[in-house]
């Protein structure tokens, strides 16, 4: 089996999947849990075992509803930052 097509079934499943960045670019391991299946302990796991951010994707049109701005909007609004 492709280990995309793996990796999406396990994500259905709510398992999560660590997915690698080449060492090209980042060289780190991403773990990722489909939102649906996320809860408390999810959390927790994400941030003892993982490290680092939690992120969260969302459709645009969700992010607008919420009143969530880019990212780099923040950024330029702090001079320090922009």
């Amino acid at each position: 089996m492709d280990p995309v097509e793996e990796a999406v079934r396990a994500l259905r499943r709510g398992v999560p999947v660590l997915v690698y960045d080449d060492a090209s670019r980042e060289d780190e391991v991403d773990y990722v849990v489909y939102a649906g299946a996320v809860d408390a302990d999810v959390i927790y796991e994400m941030r003892t075992l993982a490290g680092g951010l939690i992120c969260y994707a969302m459709p645009f049109t969700v992010a607008s509803a919420l009143g969530i701005p880019y990212a780099h909007e923040l950024i330029r609004r702090d001079p320090l930052l922009a």
